[in-house]
């Protein structure tokens, strides 16, 4: 207690001394004492020291334990209560229209008309109709007819069930086409001279019953078979019958599938009169064709490698042809080798293949390829032989690329040829066949904006090398083309499609050389620019105008017959 008092006079001194006039400095003895603030009392936390001596056991042993588990069953009474399963909320999906009407006009006498109808949503069943009716009159110039009538028109319709592990299909068609033969030039014609104007009607019929295997995990034997008839009559009382029975087989060996197609087609053709070329038909000639085709492959993959193997067998059975009028029977082999493989995946990969096919030509898809060709036309089996290789993926995020080159050994490749001799007889084209081999580079580019715009290009190239004829009758070597569409907030759709197709050789350059002819032997190339132009009011309602052949060009895309000139198409369009 004594020192607690000394130390608390010991400070009031100091403080006294520091209260003089001189605040900063003080004067203790020899001592000079510089005061710079306040005292500021502080404690600090205490720490206890334990008191407990601390000791660590470097040998530790484990007392011995014996003990048993006796299983023994409990009755617990407790009854949980049920929970009340979550409810989805249904979302009712936007109801889509189930018609369509469609209604146009256009120059030249160009009439449109066409209407689709079905049955709403339904997973188990679906129906539907399509009928289509497009021709046109006039428009071509500088052809010694009046007019040069042209029709496209078909009916379609469709049924289909799905069952639990299968899906049947029926559908039946009709075509009503019809073309003429006005190819006949007021140049190339003396004065005065008239000809009547001949048409040509294609009536088809068919239709087509398809049953598939529609879960995809099964691993049953049957994937797919179909019964494809269609019979074809036209006014020079030509008849034609298709049968196709497809059929798809999964056979598996060992640990692996075997995708297999056994297809089995028929095909009879009969000419009557040909009054193009002022020839009566053989109607003992009814040239026809028996083919059956086997095609095992196996499709698997190693790492980014995607590969398919098999052999494509065909046997084909032709009879009473122009050519071969006693008949023949010809088996074909072709590989069936696929591979791709991604270099960089979603932005780079590349593929190659060799496969093959045979097409046995007949009617109906030579006048797709032509529809000018005369009634009375040879009918040959088309074999081809194609090694392709290429690269294919992303530039950016918008743009993706494909390029392929390809080597191609045809037999009996189809060439429509059309005499510059016999040019006021023969209106029509006659079906060539000779062997060649084609090189063909392919590129083509598509770009999708983020603003509604789509942009697609194409070029292709092909140099053919002939067997027999000097050229490859109204082959081009050169086609390309831009596709374009904008479509402004789903109100106005705008479309431009630009096409470029070179020069074509029309028939033997020799017969102009050697002035047997004075018709140029050599079709120019030509530009087919299209615009098109749709304005929807609403969902359901819709106007637009189309226009064809916008530069106006007098091109020939066949020797002797131009095309139409400029044409304008306009309609509407509602769906309910």
């Amino acid at each position: 207690m004594k020192k607690q008092i000394l130390f608390v006079c010991v400070l009031a001194s100091f403080g006294l001394f520091a209260q003089g006039d001189d605040k900063d400095k003080k004067q203790v003895g020899s001592v000079e004492i510089n005061v710079i603030d306040d005292y500021k009392a502080s404690v600090k936390q205490a720490v206890k020291i334990s008191q407990q001596p601390n000791f660590k056991d470097t040998v530790t042993k484990k007392l011995p334990v014996n003990y048993s588990i006796r299983s023994q069953r409990l009755k617990f009474q407790y009854n949980p209560k049920a929970i009340a399963p979550a409810r989805i909320k249904r979302t009712r999906l936007p109801k889509l229209p189930q018609n369509m009407v469609t209604l146009g006009f256009g120059t030249g006498l160009t009439p449109l008309a066409e209407i689709y109808t079905g049955s709403s949503r339904n997973k188990n069943s679906g129906w539907g109709a399509h009928a289509k009716y497009f021709s046109t009159q006039g428009g071509v110039r500088d052809i010694i007819y009046d007019e040069a009538p042209f029709r496209e028109s078909e009916i379609d319709a469709y049924y289909k069930y799905i069952f639990k592990r299968y899906k049947i299909v029926a559908d039946l068609d009709a075509n009503f086409d019809q073309s003429s033969y006005y190819g006949m030039m007021t140049d190339s014609l003396p004065e005065g001279y008239t000809d009547e104007l001949e048409q040509r009607n294609y009536n088809r019929f068919g239709g087509q019953f398809l049953i598939e295997n529609v879960n995809a995990k099964s691993r049953s034997l049957f994937r797919s078979a179909a019964v494809n008839y269609h019979y074809l009559f036209d006014n020079y009382n030509t008849k034609e019958h298709t049968l196709a029975i497809p059929t798809e087989w999964l056979l598996q060996v060992q640990d692996e599938d075997i995708y297999t197609s056994f297809n089995v087609a028929y095909q009879q053709s009969a000419f009557g009169i040909d009054s193009i070329n002022n020839v009566m038909g053989d109607t003992g000639t009814a040239p026809s064709f028996l083919q059956l085709q086997l095609k095992p492959r196996i499709k698997s993959n190693y790492g980014r490698f995607y590969f398919t193997v098999g052999l494509n067998i065909n046997t084909n059975t032709e009879n009473k042809t122009m050519t071969n009028p006693e008949g023949k029977t010809r088996v074909y082999f072709y590989p069936e080798l696929t591979m791709d493989v991604a270099i960089v995946p979603s932005v780079l990969a590349a593929y190659a293949g060799w496969t093959g096919e045979l097409i046995n030509n007949s009617i109906w898809s030579l006048k797709n390829q032509n529809p000018f060709i005369n009634p009375l036309t040879d009918m040959q089996a088309t074999s081809e032989n194609r090694i392709y290789a290429g690269v294919k993926g992303k530039i950016t995020k918008n743009l993706v690329y494909n390029l392929q080159a390809k080597y191609s050994l045809i037999d009996n490749m189809v060439l429509f040829y059309r005499n510059p001799l016999t040019y006021r007889t023969s209106k029509g084209f006659e079906a060539l066949y000779d062997n060649a081999q084609v090189l063909g580079l392919f590129g083509e580019v598509k770009l999708e904006t983020s603003i509604a715009l789509d942009v697609a290009g194409f070029v292709e190239y092909n140099s053919y090398n002939m067997k027999n004829f000097e050229f490859a009758y109204h082959m081009p070597n050169l086609q390309t083309g831009i596709v374009a569409t904008y479509n402004w907030k789903e109100k106005i759709v705008l479309t431009t499609n630009f096409s470029y197709v070179g020069e074509r050789t029309a028939f033997d350059h020799s017969l102009f050389e050697n002035g047997t002819t004075t018709e140029y032997p050599i079709l120019n190339g030509y530009v087919d620019l299209r615009l098109g132009a749709e304005y929807r009011y609403n969902s359901d309602l819709s106007a637009f105008i189309n226009v064809t052949n916008l530069l106006s060009q007098n091109y020939q895309t066949w020797y002797g017959y131009p095309v139409q000139q400029i044409r304008f198409l306009m309609g509407l369009t509602y769906r309910f």
